[in-house]
């Protein structure tokens, strides 16, 4: 780590953390393995966690503070698309909105964006 840079370490030690688990399906209700999920906090979009699923289209988030998220899943995309606002904007339709409680588990399916509709094809 580097922190001559100018960085920002936020350490939480929490009690209350939650997860998301979830599985990630195609157009046709199969699992996609290796698809990008992206998990993003309502309240402050500049933050976020990226994972991708497993050969069962299983993906899981832990140690989340409580609140309201937003989880997107893709097939294939560029490397930093999820940095810009108006790309994940364009996918808000395709995202499934989760509410996380204090030591809250919630689990979730999601239809995969696929890497044509991705493209504009």
């Amino acid at each position: 780590m580097d922190l001559a840079a100018a960085t920002q370490l936020e350490v939480v030690i929490s009690a209350t953390a939650g997860s998301v688990t979830g599985v990630v399906m195609d157009k046709d209700g199969k699992p996609v393995v290796s698809a990008i999920v992206v998990l993003i906090p309502k309240d402050d979009a500049s933050r976020k966690w990226e994972n991708n699923t497993d050969e069962n289209g299983s993906f899981t988030f832990k140690g989340l503070k409580p609140g309201d998220y937003r989880v997107y899943a893709w097939e294939d995309i560029e490397w930093g698309m999820t940095n810009d606002p108006a790309f994940l904007k364009k996918w808000d339709s395709r995202a499934a909105d989760v509410k996380i409680d204090p030591s809250g588990k919630q689990t979730v399916q999601i239809k995969v964006v696929s890497a044509e509709e991705t493209a504009g094809k």
